[in-house]
């Protein structure tokens, strides 16, 4: 199984203020079962991860939506292909980047029939304390294609 955690950003964004390492690393710890905690650090304490038609709400939903992601799975890897990144305007004192990503997810279940399915997300980034802080996820939805 191939992984590919690194986009392709537009051919006019310049800045990608740490875009592309922060997917990298979501996606790297999204592939390994053994960092649950590490995945969901990756979301605000009242952020939202939606996947399907299934809602999760702060850290203990997401928690919890996590660990039943790897109840069929025994082996998971992410290709991203693309990340559109894009400004709108957010509260007071937060700094926002939307973000929309495209890519593949190769799978081996643990009955060992494999699968690859599209998938296609939009999130809403937050660094509560201005650019020094890291970027977490306040919303987070994934679309299966």
């Amino acid at each position: 199984m191939t992984s590919n955690y690194s986009p392709v950003l537009p051919v006019d964004y310049k800045d990608d203020h740490g875009i592309k390492e922060f997917i990298a690393e979501f996606f790297r710890i999204s592939d390994d079962p053994e960092k649950n905690e590490a995945w969901v650090d990756f979301y605000h304490d009242n952020g939202t991860f939606v996947l399907n038609n299934t809602t999760s709400q702060g850290r203990e939903d997401i928690r919890k939506a996590r660990s039943a992601m790897w109840d069929q799975v025994a082996e998971r890897k992410h290709e991203v292909e693309k990340a559109v990144p894009a400004r709108f305007p957010c509260p007071k004192g937060e700094d926002c980047l939307d973000l929309t990503l495209f890519g593949k997810v190769h799978q081996t279940l643990k009955s060992g029939d494999t699968r690859s399915v599209d998938w296609v997300s939009h999130g809403r980034l937050k660094r509560q304390g201005g650019s020094n802080d890291r970027w977490q996820f306040a919303y987070y939805r994934v679309y299966l294609v």
